[in-house]
């Protein structure tokens, strides 16, 4: 029994040594002769060929940059547009190409924008995908910052690429008014993008004018605040409704001065406008600007001919200035311009002396702190005093005009009021000759006998005085003998 029992365990034994052994062994004997694997078989155990299921399997981004390569860059991207539905970037995108081909042929700009690829496949990328996320449902506020980035990705090749600045600042204010009509949280956004635009667009006072309005529509009300200075340096946070009123109000003023000399009312409009502005905002914190928005609309009034509107408008601030000293830097020039507008209002209402007091005030406001376009607007109204006054007050009439200003009357656009006062001094002094001629040869037969109008008499003396005035340079020394 006990033979026959170690006999079991022995053969047991052998049998698991031999399994081992054979295992080892073919494993050895696959590995020295590198028997080949077979692998899966694609659509293998598959009936029927599905076309849908290869093209899915085959790598699409890898066959478009295959196509960016191979062909001109500008088609392969218009192509992906197309293929992936975004239509309104393909449109503005072909405007853009065809554009910069006028340009570069016309030797207007020496580079091109696939130059540069980072610039343009991080500004393709931007639009393309905010144009994706404009058309879900609540894909406004992330479509509004890719827009944002858009330009600011201009901005940063502004040198070399400011065409494309201007264009692309323009597209993206037009479709950022469409985004105003269902915001959905994108306010702030759309109201920097209009902040930008009008920045870029600065030089086209009606666009800015424009962009400002749409920003300060979006920031009225809200608590948004900005940071206002130069960088590190004294900045200081302001609310962005704030700021944008301010630089509405100041480019608002700015159109208004350019019509001024044409169209007074239309600018007295303008400045009712910055005013109605302005009324929404604190005046202690503006004092300054709403002096200056006052003032601005007492000179636009006195140049419609509306005096007693333009003497309202002067009292209206006139609390408001003796709050402010003269002394003060920052209200020496708005003091000045009191004074010369003041004197302005007395002169046309008949109270000449008065008008006298206030233009010598703002001509020594002016004098003392160097402010020569007050100086000679202080001299002109003076003189323009004296000549009212008759006669016998054209001497200090011709003392005005010569102190002083014409030295620096070529820098300043005065020339047209000056010719006119000096053919109203002319037109005076013809006027005595003309007399005396009259008193003394009343019996001579002379052509100038009768001669006592503007228009034929003293217009032909001035003649000579206005061809030399137009012929002279700029840098020549001005110098008048009455």
């Amino acid at each position: 029994m006990e033979k026959s029992f170690l006999a079991s365990k022995i053969q047991g034994l052998l049998i698991f040594v031999l399994l081992i052994m054979q295992s080892v062994f073919l494993t050895n004997y696959q590995h020295f002769i590198m028997l080949p694997v077979r692998a899966p078989i694609l659509g293998a155990g598959r009936r029927k060929f599905n076309k849908k299921d290869y093209l899915a399997n085959l790598s699409m981004p890898s066959y478009r940059e295959c196509r960016r390569l191979t062909s001109p860059i500008y088609v392969a991207l218009m192509q992906e547009l197309l293929e992936d539905g975004c239509f309104t970037t393909a449109k503005h995108f072909n405007a853009l190409v065809i554009k910069e081909q006028q340009l570069f042929h016309g030797a207007l700009i020496s580079r091109r924008a696939f130059t540069k690829p980072e610039f343009l496949l991080g500004l393709y990328d931007n639009c393309k995908m905010a144009e994706k996320l404009g058309k879900q449902k609540n894909g406004q506020l992330l479509c509004s910052r890719l827009l944002l980035q858009c330009i600011l990705i201009c901005e940063k090749f502004r040198k070399e690429f400011h065409w494309v600045l201007c264009e692309i600042a323009r597209i993206m204010a037009g479709i950022c008014e469409h985004l105003m009509a269902h915001p959905n949280g994108s306010e702030e956004t759309l109201c920097q993008i209009f902040q930008r635009c009008a920045q870029i667009a600065a030089k086209d006072i009606s666009e800015t004018m424009k962009y400002l309005k749409l920003a300060f529509k979006l920031a009225e009300g809200a608590n948004w605040t900005t940071l206002v200075g130069t960088r590190g340096k004294d900045q200081v946070l302001k609310l962005t409704s704030a700021v944008i009123a301010e630089s509405l109000i100041e480019i608002t003023l700015k159109l208004a001065r350019n019509t001024a000399h044409k169209q007074p009312d239309q600018a007295a409009k303008l400045a009712e406008e910055a005013l109605v502005i302005l009324s929404n905002g604190n005046w202690n914190e503006n004092r300054l600007l709403f002096i200056n928005v006052y003032l601005d609309l007492a000179s636009f009034l006195i140049k419609g001919g509306k005096y007693r509107q333009a003497s309202s408008t002067i009292n209206h601030i006139s609390k408001s200035m003796l709050s402010c000293s003269p002394n003060d830097k920052n209200y020496v020039e708005a003091w000045s311009r009191y004074s010369c507008l003041k004197g302005q209002c007395y002169n046309r209402t008949d109270q000449k002396y008065l008008a006298l007091t206030s233009h010598y005030e703002s001509l020594r406001l002016s004098t003392e702190n160097d402010m020569k376009h007050l100086q000679i607007e202080a001299l002109l109204d003076a003189a323009d005093v004296y000549i009212a006054l008759g006669v016998s007050q054209s001497r200090m009439a011709k003392k005005c005009l010569k102190q002083k200003l014409l030295q620096f009357i070529l820098r300043f656009d005065s020339l047209a009021r000056l010719e006119g006062l000096l053919r109203t001094i002319l037109e005076y002094e013809l006027r005595e000759v003309l007399d005396m001629i009259d008193g003394e040869a009343s019996g001579c037969d002379s052509s100038l006998r009768g001669t006592g109008s503007w228009d034929d008499g003293a217009q032909l003396g001035c003649c000579t005085y206005r061809t030399t005035l137009i012929s002279m340079n700029r840098h020549d020394k001005m110098a008048f003998d009455f």
